[in-house]
């Protein structure tokens, strides 16, 4: 009778795992065609590049309708989780900001949507911070939005229509309000809540085609120890501010190599301002 309650269990679990991956989007080709990629520097750290859109379609798993919503109000983040699993960094990047993108000369984030899809982004991000992107995922973000106000976070407003440090001062609160609910004791005591919760959240989500189930189950299972209080929200530096807005070449430098080292701490340590997105244009 145990051995049959076990395998109940099991099957069970394996039901629900497979029902939260499987509504999970794909998106081919996100890494397709990059040239002189990054080395990847730190052992064991993960970056994911968290690109948030708001899709005209209602469900993610046709991606093709995910990247013409990029252009108004996206967000475009580097998840970085560091290699003992016991901190993440969230650090933005203003699409607004001037760059060299590959292949198309100067341009911002925003234009590498238009112009090339997942990849060029992918490539654009990786040429300007010299970290290599490990994983791409793409969030509708109304419905995160919409998931940060059940759970008590501020009223949001449209954002193609604030300013760009606003805007990301915004999407951290999101994002982190998002991220208490699920790392909440009492998600971790009742698992239907927890349950409804990754639903919600699988149900308006895109990753690259190469990153499997498996993959991502292993990740989540290292991630049960980080707490809400591990989690820092970072901005990209800045200098200039309108059509002139670009990144800050010796901050960013910094910023950067911490990430590849795998030692954001210490440099939002000696960099405290870079986790207030109202101090810049």
């Amino acid at each position: 009778m145990a051995a049959g309650l076990l395998m109940g269990c099991l099957a069970v679990g394996w039901y629900l795992e497979h029902r939260l991956t499987a509504q999970v989007g794909r998106i081919p080709g996100a890494f397709a065609g990059l040239e002189g990629r990054p080395e990847k520097a730190a052992s064991g750290a993960v970056d994911i590049l968290l690109l948030g859109a708001r899709p005209e379609a209602s469900s993610a798993a046709d991606t093709q309708e995910w990247f013409p919503g990029l252009t108004a109000g996206a967000s475009v983040m580097v998840v970085h989780l560091s290699a003992d699993r016991l901190g993440a960094s969230v650090i933005s990047i203003p699409t607004a900001a001037q760059m060299a993108i590959p292949g198309h000369g100067a341009g911002t984030l925003a234009d590498t949507f238009r112009m090339g899809g997942p990849a060029l982004t992918v490539g654009a991000v990786e040429r300007e911070t010299g970290v290599r992107i490990d994983h791409l995922a793409v969030v509708d973000w109304a419905a995160f939005e919409e998931l940060a106000a059940q759970h008590g976070g501020a009223e949001t407003q449209p954002l193609p229509a604030r300013p760009e440090r606003r805007r990301i001062r915004q999407q951290h609160e999101v994002l982190r309000t998002v991220l208490d609910a699920s790392l909440q004791q009492e998600m971790r005591k009742y698992p239907w809540l927890l349950y409804d919760f990754l639903d919600t959240v699988t149900a308006r989500l895109a990753v690259d085609e190469g990153w499997s189930p498996l993959q991502m189950g292993r990740l989540v299972v290292s991630l049960r120890n980080l707490r809400s209080a591990q989690i820092r929200y970072l901005t990209a530096p800045t200098q200039g501010g309108g059509p002139a807005l670009r990144l800050d070449p010796p901050e960013n430098a910094g910023l950067w190599q911490s990430v590849r080292e795998d030692r954001v701490d210490d440099w939002f340590a000696a960099h405290p301002e870079a986790g207030r997105s109202d101090t810049a244009p």
